[in-house]
């Protein structure tokens, strides 16, 4: 039998691919032997230039590029542009503020990540292992996720289960080889490699563009008819946006790049790793407004499919970079999500996420992602990824205490707040799963949750000392 040319295509695909992984695995085996604690095999720094292809690599992700990016760049049109440059100014600006006072409290902070560092220092040791679970059930939850969402693009594109079983099996395996032979350094060299495949990638989607569409069509799409309730939809994409990268562990791993200095040094790295990855979104946000005139978006088994069919009815060159990819963004962000949970796993008392352990945690998060089906991705995504409000709002106590004193000190109240966010969430399921113009309520959902039981926590505390008192005053009296 002779194969299709989308057949051809994704063999070649997966053979250029694999080869890269095992250069990337060969590089692993040649340094691991090299790391002079388990600290240094977690977060030795590489230099400047492959820590900005990293931090641009990282949003190049099956959940959040071609999925969330391209979906909200057509429900939303230009609006979700305008949020866009409007978080990664606030994100810049924030980002340089936490990391100068990191850097104050924290000094260079060899081997370990500049955040959760300073999180250590800042916090009591109780509450510091409580902002460690937040990370933890967070990175976690996001790796099963995406492990979930890839399955769907891979059988959105082979239509075959058993294909589908092998290339995530493979990828899973390669990832997990060269993560554990070379730690972070192998993480970010490979992004480094996978970065030509980013900018092909990028450069398809302009061409496209300009084939399917004019840019005065794109400017100005859906600013004259936003209902109240995408509005509020719209303002909670903004404090996903902050929320997401604001307390981004993998964020400050990276920043710590080979020989850092403080001040414009590290400002200007800031900058331009937010500006490349703002660029990144905002093309990818203006293509899925393009898409808007060819896709209808009623579900998220339904886009991956009919947006997978866009991209293979192309040219067969086009079908290459965009298969390619596909493979590119699901490499990248499994390593990134596994590095995560082992890095902040170093930060745990009892250490279960750590090296020694990385297979159980991949292959768990595998037969945890098969029970989740296909429709419910996009919106268990969205809600995983707004309960970085919980680790923003603690880093902003510590930041700012005059300005979030309504908060409590202890980070307690996060844990309820999550366990409250996700029991509305679950209940409510069912009204926002395919409803793509309602899911970033959820990040309005984790911010108040957080907010109401942060001001319940202190008001408790206050009446608890308040009792206390008068106790106290009677038992004087007594006396």
């Amino acid at each position: 039998m002779i194969l299709t040319v989308r057949d051809l295509l994704l063999l070649l695909v997966v053979a250029v691919l694999l080869s890269l992984s095992y250069l990337t695995i060969k590089y692993a085996k040649a340094s691991g032997t090299h790391f002079r604690s388990y600290g240094a095999y977690l977060f030795e720094a590489r230099g400047r230039s492959q820590s900005l292809a990293s931090n641009a690599g990282a949003v190049f992700s099956v959940t959040y590029f071609f999925g969330a990016t391209f979906i909200y760049g057509m429900v939303f049109g230009a609006w979700i542009r305008i949020m866009t440059v409007f978080v990664f100014v606030a994100v810049t600006a924030l980002a340089i503020y936490v990391t100068s006072q990191i850097d104050t409290s924290n000094g260079r902070a060899a081997d370990s990540n500049l955040l959760l560092a300073f999180f250590a220092k800042k916090l009591e040791p109780n509450d510091f292992r409580t902002v460690v679970r937040i990370f933890t059930i967070i990175y976690f939850a996001l790796l099963v996720e995406e492990l979930a969402v890839s399955r769907l693009v891979l059988h959105a594109l082979t239509r075959q289960p058993i294909a589908v079983a092998f290339l995530l099996t493979t990828i899973c395996f390669v990832v997990y080889t060269y993560l554990y032979l070379g730690g972070f350094r192998a993480v970010v060299t490979a992004d480094s490699v996978q970065i030509i495949v980013l900018i092909l990638f990028l450069l398809m989607l302009v061409v496209l563009m300009r084939e399917y569409t004019t840019p005065s069509d794109l400017l100005w799409r859906h600013l004259d008819r936003q209902r109240p309730m995408a509005s509020l939809n719209l303002a909670g994409a903004g404090i996903f946006g902050i929320s997401w990268f604001m307390p981004a562990v993998d964020f400050y791993s990276r920043l710590n790049f080979s020989g850092r200095a403080r001040g414009s040094e590290t400002t200007g790295f800031i900058m331009t790793s937010f500006a490349v990855t703002g660029t990144v979104m905002l093309i990818g946000a203006l293509f899925g407004d393009c898409l808007a005139s060819h896709l209808a978006v009623t579900s998220p088994s339904d886009y991956v499919f009919k947006a997978i069919r866009f991209f293979v009815d192309e040219s067969p060159l086009v079908a290459f970079i965009f298969i390619g990819g596909l493979f590119s963004m699901i490499f990248t962000t499994i390593d990134t999500l596994l590095l995560l949970n082992l890095q902040v796993g170093y930060y745990q008392q009892r250490r279960w996420f750590r090296r020694e352990n990385l297979l159980n945690i991949l292959l768990a998060a595998i037969v945890i992602s098969t029970a989740m089906s296909f429709d419910a991705t996009s919106a268990v995504g969205i809600f995983v990824g707004s309960c970085m409000v919980f680790p923003t709002l603690m880093l902003a106590r510590l930041l700012w205490p005059k300005a979030f004193v309504i908060l409590p000190e202890t980070p307690m109240y996060l844990m309820a707040a999550m366990v409250l966010s996700t029991g509305v969430f679950v209940v409510n399921f069912q009204w926002i799963e395919n409803r793509f113009d309602r899911h970033f309520l959820l990040a309005i959902l984790t911010l108040c949750a957080a907010i109401g039981c942060g001001v319940t926590f202190n008001g408790w505390q206050a009446a608890a000392r308040a009792v206390a008192r008068r106790r106290s005053d009677k038992t004087l009296e007594k006396k």
